[in-house]
């Protein structure tokens, strides 16, 4: 299937705001209050968006296919091949913030066994289980779209609620699982809201009868935020959205994750129907397109960074320094892996293929052999 520019250009943008999120923790960028409150709002809207374009590419890939072919075999493997990469790119960020010093070994082991958090791995943490999660139970997707995806989620809001009634000890599996607790956001069951929302999109993006749900599932959530908004003002929202309402896995963050996420959505749409400006748009589709790659390298480099105490004058300086850098391995990464296969022996090349023929191998020996 033929990609949809302005949806890499998309998920190009939630790239740079996760990329922005991230160095200014690792270079302990302090904006001054009104400036970092800014900030930390648009960054927040990084990982709603990520879901929420899986949603659409799961709809308009995945599910296409399946249907399509009549054979949900070749589509489950596909799914658990992306799943098993993403799992291997954030074990690699949490090995790097264990050799950085960001994570002790043993929390480094918590955070790949799915016990403890781990450090700038979030979304392909999500990623890994949700894309192996949608393997198992396509043809509910298949059959029922993004109304049985909302029905999983309410199994995660539901559980999440008896939990609290029982008031059970907190455990960073359930939070990660269904939210209870705080730490962790958004948890996985609840997240599946944004993956719904997303499959809507999808489906609206080829049947037009499907973008009145879109905009029902839009004001509401709307509306919802101006009541928080009138109980809370707008500046005690926004603060409670960027201190709290993520981790705590409060519908406040849901709802305003959708909206973000529509907007992003909207405006890379519009920027390519009007073909302006080009020259932004280009560098965004080639991030979005590169996505494991620009995730995956530039947080791993981040972790890699050790922990140290910078001088407050020079740390934008440092933070500017490290992304030029980072740009520049992006920009020349086709040259540096040409350089490294000619004076290496072939050695990428050989690590590349022994990588896909065990993980090919792996997947084969959990999930029996899905191509028959």
């Amino acid at each position: 299937m033929r990609r949809v520019q302005w949806i890499d250009s998309c998920r190009g943008t939630a790239l740079v705001l996760a990329y922005l999120a991230h160095l200014f923790i690792a270079f302990q960028l302090e904006p001054g209050d009104q400036l970092s409150l800014l900030t930390r709002l648009i960054t927040r809207a990084a990982t709603p968006a990520f879901l929420v374009i899986f949603g659409i590419m799961l709809e308009m890939i995945y599910v296409r296919q399946a249907r399509s072919l009549g054979n949900l075999a070749p589509v489950r493997l596909r799914l658990f091949n992306r799943s098993f990469d993403c799992y291997v790119v954030f074990a690699a960020i949490t090995l790097a913030a264990v050799a950085g010093d960001h994570l002790s070994p043993r929390q480094g082991l918590s955070a790949v066994l799915y016990l403890g958090p781990g450090r700038f791995g979030i979304i392909l943490e999500l990623y890994a289980l949700l894309l192996a999660g949608i393997a198992m139970a396509l043809p509910l997707v298949i059959r029922w779209g993004w109304v049985g995806l909302l029905g999983l989620s309410a199994i995660g809001w539901i559980g999440r609620h008896g939990l609290n009634t029982l008031n059970a000890p907190e455990w960073y599996p359930l939070q990660f699982l269904v939210g209870y607790g705080t730490g962790f956001g958004p948890s996985l069951l609840p997240g599946l809201v944004f993956v719904a929302f997303g499959i809507l999109i999808g489906q609206a993006l080829s049947e037009p009868r499907q973008r009145a749900p879109v905009l029902i599932f839009v004001t509401l959530c709307g509306m919802i935020a101006g009541l928080g908004i009138e109980q809370l003002g707008l500046r005690g929202f926004a603060t409670a959205l960027v201190m709290d309402f993520r981790w705590s896995n409060h519908p406040g963050y849901f709802v305003t994750g959708i909206m973000t996420s529509s907007m992003l959505l909207s405006v890379n749409w519009w920027l390519h129907r009007k073909s302006r400006p080009i020259s932004a748009r280009l560098p965004l589709q080639s991030i979005g397109r590169n996505s494991l790659f620009v995730y995956g390298m530039g947080n791993i480099l981040m972790n890699l960074v050790p922990r140290l105490t910078l001088p407050a004058d020079s740390r934008l300086y440092w933070s500017l320094a490290f992304t030029i850098g980072f740009g520049f391995i992006y920009v020349y990464r086709k040259r540096i892996l040409q350089h490294l296969e000619r004076h290496a022996f072939g050695l990428p090349t050989l690590i590349h293929d022994l990588y896909e023929k065990q993980r090919e191998r792996i997947l084969l020996r959990l999930l029996g052999n899905a191509r028959h």
